[in-house]
């Protein structure tokens, strides 16, 4: 699966693919409209 690179690829895991395949049907996304809002969204 390197197809010939000097190291190894690692593939994602289940957690990860579920999110991409959620993310890009766009959803449980957060919209932020700056900063201060993703700080907020965050609670830090």
């Amino acid at each position: 699966m390197n197809k010939n690179l000097p190291f190894s690829i690692k593939t994602t895991n289940e957690i990860t693919e579920e999110t991409f395949k959620k993310t890009d049907k766009e959803e449980e996304l957060i919209n932020c409209k700056n900063t201060e809002d993703i700080f907020n969204n965050l609670g830090i």
